[in-house]
Formats: C-alpha cells, sequence, structure tokens
C-alpha cells in the first residue's frame, strides 16, 4: 500500500489499515517524502483509495522466548551446512575458499 500522511513517519513503524471496524496491521517499509510505502499482513483485497491509515509511533518488533533465537540460529546452521554439502558436490574445496575469502575480504584476492 502507498499512503500520503502529514506529520512524521519512521521505517519500520507500525500502521494500521482502517476498514470500518478492522484494523489491519501493517509496516512501514519506505518513506519517500510525504509519502510511505505499507506492507500489510494480511489480505488488502478490501481496501480502497480514501480509506484511513492511522499510525502509532512504535517500531514493529517481536518479543521472544526462551530459546526461540538459538532455534533460529540453530535452524540457519544447519541450512548452511546443507547449502554449503551442496556447493561442494559441484565445485572443489579450493574453489569454495578461495571465493568465499575474496568476497569476505576483496576481489583484490582474485588478482
Amino acid at each position: 500500500l502507498t499512503v500520503e500522511f502529514t506529520g512524521a513517519v519512521t521505517q519500520n513503524e507500525v500502521a494500521y489499515a482502517i476498514l470500518g471496524d478492522i484494523r489491519l496491521k501493517c509496516e512501514v517499509i519506505r518513506v519517500r517524502g510525504n509519502r510511505a510505502d505499507l506492507q500489510a499482513f494480511e489480505s488488502t483485497n478490501d481496501i480502497k483509495v480514501g480509506d484511513q491509515v492511522e499510525f502509532d509511533d512504535e517500531l514493529l518488533s517481536v518479543e521472544l522466548g526462551p530459546g526461540c533465537l538459538h532455534r533460529s540460529l540453530t535452524d540457519c546452521r544447519t541450512r548452511c551446512r546443507i547449502l554449503l554439502n551442496a556447493a561442494a558436490s559441484f565445485f572443489s574445496a579450493e574453489y569454495i575458499l578461495t571465493h568465499w575469502t575474496a568476497r569476505k575480504l576483496g576481489s583484490s584476492l582474485l588478482r
């Protein structure tokens, strides 16, 4: 959704598209002048030009419970291993290490 606003709006701020009694939660993903692009987390089929939007001055956030971050990092590590194993079956170890190092430290290593 792209909306026009007055006042101050911040990227990652929570906004609500108002549809009668329903408030659809959105996040401000880009601010350009007096326009903001919003990402809605629900269907926007019924939204039309002229519908109201409210900004709540709070940044979008989530509270993680114990173990949530650990599980996410473990899952990420597992996915990296799968990708590395797939790459290793196609490329030589020397190629992977050389190009990974070059990307991390700069392309000058390949010259």
